[in-house]
């Protein structure tokens, strides 16, 4: 169906960059994206770097009002 999947910077930064790899999960964050007015590029990479500090310990789960990201 035209327009349903994300183009591929979409998928790439929501998708490969935060080790999603089911495409159904990447398109319905991709709508949520757009759904609030959000650039998918930067949420994805900002959402990796946020990833990244919490496997590294540089926020804890107290940091992130007791969510945990695994």
């Amino acid at each position: 169906m035209k327009g349903v999947s994300p183009e591929y910077e979409n998928e790439a930064m929501l998708g490969f960059n935060l080790m999603f790899d089911d495409l159904e999960t990447i398109c319905h964050a991709n709508a949520l994206t757009n759904r609030y007015g959000m650039d998918t590029i930067s949420l994805g990479a900002i959402l990796a770097w946020a990833f990244e500090c919490y496997e590294k310990v540089v926020f804890t789960k107290e940091d992130t009002g007791e969510t945990e990201w695994t």
